[in-house]
């Protein structure tokens, strides 16, 4: 971000000589940008009215690459012009444009630039505004504190002119006039969510119409990218991200987990709360190799997707399922247009004549067709490969015992064809004694290897 400080020296001057007033501040407020070429996000600018056009050779531009599947908002605060969200000091949004949510921008594939017109009458002249540009809607500021941080794209400060507008694109800030009707448009290219490590996806799916996001996997995760697929339906309109999950992220998930997981994790980034009507799909579209899971190639077989909410605390197993086709939004759409060669390649990858019809995991093959995948109508949260287990109590189920003394219980945790599985966290938990028991006794049900305490 780049602060610029306006001074309107010589005009305030002017104004003093003329003034019996001898206590004006000569200083003026504080202005700020967070775009590409001020320093913030590498993969979002302003464009004119409110800055230059943005070309080849900007700071973070890269040809090719804009992202037309998104529906950008624009909101309004006013502003103390701190270089950081933190200078939205006042929502305003409502009052001066009309809509809680802001305004929706359009995108022009002739100019590869987002753009909507807003009337700024209502603006009062005395105080300065920032224009922010989020990706996601909301209009409660409850609604603002729950969503990630990477939903604003970026802000510029702007303050009135009390003549015409003398935004021509080259300031380091803008001077509008508050009344007029002011153009803002804004290039969004592919890794906005994610500019340092271009690694996700991020898109608006519309109501009816289909969504393909594809994020690109770490080299060590066994498959190199993972696809989310939200079919055609009604009841959606609201934008979401397919990104890995961070190391701090996955260590929870599997912290969260008894059963062993294995393969990549995947986290999804939405407003959108609701059950789909039709289910998304989570795929793994390369193939994935698990020579360095442990498993035997018929529990390679029972791998299943699992979904973890973003609290961590419902897990559940999602019916298996797949769909790699073209995406729509990530890696392979931001690539140049025109690029055949790639798009054969991708064509021929994907096997894109079968990719409809779901398929098990081949137990024979020394790697994992398309490593799986699974349905699910619920889309934040996190996905990972896991595999499930059946726990079985062994004998005696319970002991009582006094205070003090070893207490040793057994339990098995198999597969679904009732092989062992390695790594399953097994749970057990103190029961207070039931009152024909002494007070220097006590109930434990599970707690392998633990101590029975008094009392």
């Amino acid at each position: 971000m780049k602060r610029a400080l306006v001074a309107l020296l010589g005009l305030l001057l002017a104004a003093c000589q003329d003034s019996p007033r001898t206590d004006m501040s000569v200083s003026g407020p504080s202005f700020d940008i967070s775009d590409a070429r001020s320093g913030g996000n590498p993969d979002f600018f302003f464009a004119p009215p409110l800055a230059a056009t943005p070309q080849p050779g900007d700071p973070g531009f890269d040809e090719g690459a804009a992202n037309a599947v998104l529906v950008p908002y624009v909101r309004i605060c006013e502003t103390d012009g701190a270089e950081s969200p933190a200078g939205c000091v006042t929502d305003t949004t409502a009052q001066v444009t009309g809509s809680a949510t802001g305004l929706a921008m359009v995108y022009n594939s002739t100019t590869q630039l987002y753009q909507v017109n807003w009337q700024t009458k209502a603006l009062d002249v005395a105080k300065d505004y920032r224009i922010e540009i989020w990706g996601i809607a909301f209009s409660t500021p409850e609604e603002k504190a729950e969503l990630d941080a990477r939903w604003l794209f970026g802000w510029r400060d702007v303050r009135n002119s009390p003549e015409v507008s003398a935004c021509h694109g080259t300031e380091e800030f803008c001077l509008i006039n508050y009344g007029q009707n002011i153009p803002i448009k804004v290039r969004i290219e592919q890794y906005v969510f994610c500019p340092v490590a271009r690694n996700c996806a991020v898109q608006f799916v519309a109501a009816g119409v289909p969504a393909n996001l594809e994020a690109t996997l770490p080299p060590d995760a066994g498959s190199s990218s993972a696809q989310l697929f939200i079919p055609a339906q009604s009841g959606t309109d609201f934008a979401v991200a397919l990104e890995p999950c961070t190391a701090e992220q996955n260590a929870a998930l599997e912290n969260a987990m008894d059963i062993p997981t294995f393969g990549p994790c995947l986290h999804t980034i939405t407003d959108f709360s609701q059950a789909l009507t039709t289910p998304a799909v989570i795929s793994l579209c390369n193939d994935l190799d698990p020579s360095g899971f442990g498993l035997s190639p018929e529990q390679n077989e029972q791998l299943a997707l699992h979904h973890v909410s973003e609290d961590l605390s419902r897990i559940d197993a999602l019916p298996e399922a797949w769909i790699c086709g073209t995406p729509t939004s990530g890696p392979v759409a931001s690539a140049r247009a025109g690029s055949r060669l790639l798009q054969l390649a991708r064509a021929a990858g994907d096997r894109a004549v079968s990719w409809l019809t779901p398929r098990p995991l081949a137990a024979s093959a020394a790697l994992i067709d398309r490593g799986g995948g699974g349905e699910s109508a619920v889309l934040e949260s996190f996905f990972k490969l896991a595999l499930p287990g059946k726990f079985q109590r062994g004998s005696p189920a319970f002991q009582v015992q006094l205070a003090g003394t070893d207490v040793t219980l057994t339990a098995r945790v198999t597969d679904l064809l009732g092989v062992g599985v390695q790594n399953a966290r097994v749970h057990w938990t103190f029961q207070p004694p039931p009152q024909s028991v002494g007070a220097d006794a006590c109930v434990l049900v599970g707690g392998a290897g633990s101590s029975c305490a008094s009392g």
